[in-house]
């Protein structure tokens, strides 16, 4: 089985998973435009502060490619001060979907400092374009990157722990979305802290998480829409063989319940973890101690 990715760059097109109807249908969608684009990283079609970043910065290379190649050229494609004005906008609007996001405003600050730095060199029109585009490129291909340097750390971890033989029987892995102490999205099947978390600690099973090293130094905690806490998703039972039917959404509380909480994180306590798997190496709770120390990875 091919591995899933949350983000396709093929045959000129721009598409994602809609995680939003993850795991009983998947169903990618073409992102075209920036309010297309906003719309996913806002309503969680694209989840993942490493993938919300990497969708805003390819979609706007994307862009910038398509405006190059069209005929006629675009008018902000007139002059470099026009440029710079219809650059300047896509950030900021895209930066509005997820403000509290660590990933995507150190997207768009750095897609900004490219722009910067290349009207300061005084570069031509084209020059500074393809200095965008590239820069979009190299921070999703980054992202790409890290994946596999945590994946390797991970492995290594993992295999020098249980051994060889133990990890061919199989071994399960969450990624989490990383900010001071760990933190995973409500939206997920399982809360980790309150299910997965407590339950591996009671079962004496080590909790390991992966994550990179951009982190915030505090998490924002914010209430998303009140109607995902009253929605349950699911597989029609028996289906009908055709993956796009197979998924029923059923309203789980009395119509008009006001005063949802519906928070958008679930804080693990980092006592509960084990290891934590970075691009950069692991670092190891020592035993009786509430914390990590990071310094040897960062």
């Amino acid at each position: 089985m091919a591995p899933l990715t949350s983000i396709r760059t093929e045959n000129g097109k721009l598409e994602i998973v809609n995680q939003l109807l993850l795991p009983h249908t998947t169903e990618f969608l073409e992102i075209k435009t920036v309010e297309e684009a906003h719309d996913a990283i806002k309503t969680m079609k694209i989840r993942g502060a490493p993938a919300i970043a990497s969708l805003a910065s390819l979609w706007l290379s994307y862009h910038l490619t398509e405006s190059l190649e069209a005929s006629p050229i675009p008018a902000y494609l007139s002059s470099t001060e026009a440029l710079k004005a219809h650059v300047e906008g896509i950030l900021a609007f895209l930066y509005t979907a997820r403000p509290t996001a660590v990933n995507l405003g150190a997207a768009t600050r750095r897609l900004q400092n490219t722009l910067t730095a290349s009207l300061a060199a005084k570069s031509d029109l084209l020059a500074i374009a393809k200095a965008i585009i590239a820069e979009g490129k190299l921070i999703a291909d980054e992202d790409v990157g890290r994946n596999k340097e945590m994946s390797k750390w991970g492995a290594e971890w993992l295999l020098e722990r249980v051994g060889a033989e133990n990890a061919a029987s199989g071994l399960n892995v969450m990624t989490v979305c990383n900010t001071g102490s760990l933190a995973t999205s409500v939206r997920e099947p399982l809360q980790y802290y309150l299910l997965t978390a407590l339950e591996l600690q009671t079962l004496q099973i080590p909790s390991v998480m992966l994550c990179d090293t951009m982190v915030g130094s505090l998490l924002q905690h914010h209430n998303i829409h009140a109607i995902e806490a009253c929605l349950v998703r699911g597989a029609l039972y028996p289906g009908t063989g055709n993956p796009t039917d197979e998924q029923a959404v059923v309203l789980i509380t009395p119509r008009g319940l006001d005063g949802i909480y519906n928070p958008s994180f679930d804080v693990t306590p980092a006592e509960l973890i084990t290891a934590i798997v970075t691009e950069k190496g692991v670092a190891v709770r020592k035993d009786g101690e509430k914390t990590f120390d990071l310094s040897g990875i960062v």
